[in-house]
């Protein structure tokens, strides 16, 4: 996938892509001895969305959490690969070098990573999850133990 993404940095990934990419690689370990964190949950997690509201996580997140508490400063988007001023450069080593990747298509995400924000968003963000402002009704999410499920 590194080189392919390097290959094309602005190419538009569609999510059925990003699942192929995933389904095609051997599991690291047998189903229930272990865990490791993927984004392939949260793409899937996306097209769900899709099915069920007929429309994107973008719009879904705009409309449910950024408009309502005011996030002007955060932008769900997969598509654009531009950055609001001022912002962070991000690299990835290669061949033992820095590759800047700052500008690329976040769409090789999909629902797992299209959204930036400011800090000072995000702060507000937390807070308001926090204090149950983001989900009336519902409670505060709860962490679980760090060895849950497994031993």
């Amino acid at each position: 996938m590194t080189k392919t993404f390097l290959r094309d940095r602005s190419r538009q990934w569609t999510p059925d892509e990003i699942v192929e990419q995933a389904v095609r690689r051997e599991p690291e370990f047998p189903p229930g001895t272990a865990r490791a964190y993927n984004n392939t949950a949260f793409v899937l997690l996306g097209v769900l969305i899709r099915q069920v509201t007929g429309s994107g996580y973008a719009e879904q997140i705009q409309r449910r959490i950024l408009r309502p508490l005011d996030l002007r400063r955060t932008r769900a988007d997969d598509h654009d690969e531009s950055l609001p001023e001022p912002h962070a450069r991000g690299y990835l080593t290669v061949a033992g070098k820095p590759v800047d990747l700052t500008a690329c298509s976040p769409s090789h995400a999909g629902a797992a990573g299209g959204m930036i924000s400011t800090a000072a968003d995000l702060n507000r963000f937390f807070a308001e999850l926090m204090t149950g402002k983001t989900a009336p009704g519902c409670s505060r999410p709860q962490t679980p133990p760090t060895n849950w499920p497994f031993p």
